[in-house]
């Protein structure tokens, strides 16, 4: 019984992560993820190149989300007039979300590989 429940804290816990990341990346990993989970039925060859542009989407969007910051941050120090206007916490606030989505692209290509070597023939 306690393993049930186990399995299913960990699906709540994926659910909050997803929930909490950017939409604009989020969606198209799980776009990679629901094409994963098709591709494992219909066109098995794909699973690693699907499973791939997930990791690839989620690496982009750290450095896409890191130049809009500095950008974000650049305007506001020139409005402002100072340099030291942006607490620590906010920084570290808008870390965490940052990594949210490779970790989710990584989590489709973890997935992708293991689905991939289920299904590899013995050799």
């Amino acid at each position: 019984m306690e393993e049930g429940s186990n399995v299913l804290l960990l699906l709540k816990t994926i659910a909050v992560i997803f929930s909490m990341g950017d939409p604009k990346w989020i969606i198209p990993i799980a776009l990679c993820m629901v094409g994963v989970l098709i591709a494992a039925w219909k066109a098995p060859n794909w699973v690693r190149d699907i499973g791939l542009v997930a990791l690839v989407i989620g690496l982009l969007s750290v450095a896409f989300n890191y130049h809009s910051g500095i950008i974000y941050i650049e305007q506001i120090a020139v409005n402002i007039g100072h340099d030291d206007i942006i607490s620590p916490s906010v920084l570290i606030e808008a870390q965490r979300h940052n990594v949210i989505a490779p970790m989710c692209g990584l989590f489709v290509y973890i997935i992708a590989q293991i689905i991939s070597l289920v299904q590899s023939p013995k050799r």
